[in-house]
């Protein structure tokens, strides 16, 4: 018996950086809601995506009295 235990995300799994960074050059700034629901997946996935983004410095992360808003410049 053969158990499939592939603890890597695959691809499917995780929203593409790609479409982020898309949504994220068009508006110039996003709050983490308006993100998750034009990608279609959780506010905490959104927001983990975010912050590894902002850790290397591809967006800026600033937080306002609405919550947090992710910018690219």
């Amino acid at each position: 018996m053969t158990v499939d235990s592939d603890p890597l995300p695959k691809p499917a799994d995780s929203p593409p950086d790609e479409t982020i960074l898309s949504l994220l050059e068009e508006h110039k700034a996003l709050p983490t809601n308006t993100v998750a629901a034009e990608i279609e997946a959780s506010k905490e996935t959104i927001r983990d995506r975010l912050e590894m983004m902002a850790t290397v410095g591809l967006i800026e992360r600033r937080e306002t009295t609405n919550g947090e808003v992710w910018l690219t410049w």
